[in-house]
């Protein structure tokens, strides 16, 4: 296994892939690995630049940021459509980057995710990534961040201490739907330790079309508007240790599960992104442990 690095101030493509020599672009990168290396994303002022082609990974990696809020290492889509195909077998990693500024493509009758894959038995690990202003534009609703899209095929999704924040619906009468892994076959999504921050009434479903087991543990929701849980699809579904909170305190059909509360978690300043908890806040220390 090898680590490679990008910078997007100060690489080149000519450069050697080191930390004080390294690329400048993902995708030149990602040609010059082998299964399981790594990529470092170094902390730049200038944005990574995120297309359709940007994760499309031919074999297992880990991109990984360096800044723990993932402030550093930022991909923009340029307020263009996205949707990556990830064809992997294996296990891909996102680490500390920030995916923002995009917007989901419609497929099969709702936006694909994000990232997308049509391969087997792959899994996929978001931790402590942030997703900032994402749009939907379509008629049937988000298919969420990643996931399969109509696939026949098993894919894992797990995402770890993440933050959604401020994804908005540009077509009137659209679904918003965070989560999604629309897959055939059994399929496993986990989201823990997350905070989910939407103040567009249009985004007002969590998750739906996530065939097999979803997990969602230890997270604070925050939503302006009634927002719905949803759950079409879904075999199985542990809710636990979360908190809900929104302006009307109005969340509908949440599962019964131990452990979640509706209180306001009492952020620090959200509006400006810090989503740091205050020292009254209920929503400290009444998680589990995982």
């Amino acid at each position: 296994m090898a680590t490679f690095f990008i910078n997007a101030d100060t690489g080149d493509n000519g450069n050697d892939g080191s930390s004080g020599s390294p690329w400048e672009t993902l995708a030149y990168a990602i040609d010059q690995t082998s299964v399981n290396d790594v990529i470092i994303a170094q902390d730049s002022t200038a944005t990574y630049a995120w297309n359709n082609n940007t994760f499309n990974f031919p074999h297992a990696l880990t991109i990984q940021g360096e800044s723990d809020d993932a402030s550093g290492a930022v991909f923009d889509g340029g307020a263009e459509t996205i949707a990556s195909a990830v064809n992997v077998t294996g296990s891909y990693v996102l680490e500390k980057i920030t995916l923002q500024n995009a917007v989901a493509v419609e497929g099969g009758g709702r936006a694909r995710p994000f990232l997308y894959t049509y391969a087997i038995d792959w899994d996929m690990t978001f931790n402590n990534c942030a997703f900032r202003d994402l749009s939907v534009i379509n008629t049937g609703g988000s298919g969420g961040v990643a996931g399969g899209d109509n696939s026949i095929y098993q894919n894992d999704v797990t995402f770890n201490g993440c933050l959604f924040d401020s994804w908005n619906i540009k077509t009137p009468g659209a679904a918003g739907l965070v989560f999604a892994n629309d897959s055939s076959a059994a399929s496993t999504m986990i989201v823990q330790g997350c905070t989910i921050y939407m103040t567009d009434t249009d985004i007002d479903t969590i998750v739906a079309y996530c065939n097999g087991t979803f997990t969602f543990r230890n997270n604070i929701v925050y939503h302006s508007n009634t927002m719905a849980w949803g759950g079409a699809g879904i075999d199985v579904e542990t809710v636990e240790y979360n908190c809900f909170y929104g302006d009307t305190s109005a969340f509908t059909d949440i599962p019964a599960g131990t452990g979640n509360i509706t209180s306001d978690p009492l952020f620090v300043d959200p509006a400006n992104g810090n989503f740091k908890l205050r020292p009254a806040s209920p929503a400290i220390d009444t998680g589990t442990l995982i």
